[in-house]
């Protein structure tokens, strides 16, 4: 066991173990990537930036395990601002999809 720590709140996280990576979405700064082997550094790399398509106030993170988009991993998440999820890829942070929910009435 180990402890991780970020500079502000964390909203979810996410266990890839084809790639022994561990996803935590940080609620302002953004997405960071952590090494998920036991014995690994405590020290994170931040993948995808708040600001842009990741808006600040991440609210969740998740693996998309459905069909292969062009061979590669995907991560998505959710902002409570905008209410919006996207989808990129892992390694490239390159966008995919993006959506959002509003209410009628």
């Amino acid at each position: 066991m180990r402890n991780i720590h970020t500079p502000s709140q964390v909203e979810g996280c996410v266990v890839d173990e084809a790639q022994h990576a561990l996803f935590i979405g940080e609620e302002d700064k953004g997405i960071w990537r952590f090494d998920a082997k036991p014995n690994a550094s405590t020290e994170g790399k931040l993948i995808i930036k708040a600001g842009g398509d990741l808006v600040a106030d991440v609210e969740g993170i998740s693996l998309y395990q459905g069909a292969s988009i062009h061979g590669k991993n995907k991560i998505c998440w959710w902002s409570q601002a905008k209410v919006i999820t996207v989808i990129c890829f892992i390694k490239q942070a390159s966008l995919i999809a993006k959506w959002g929910v509003s209410a009628l009435g």
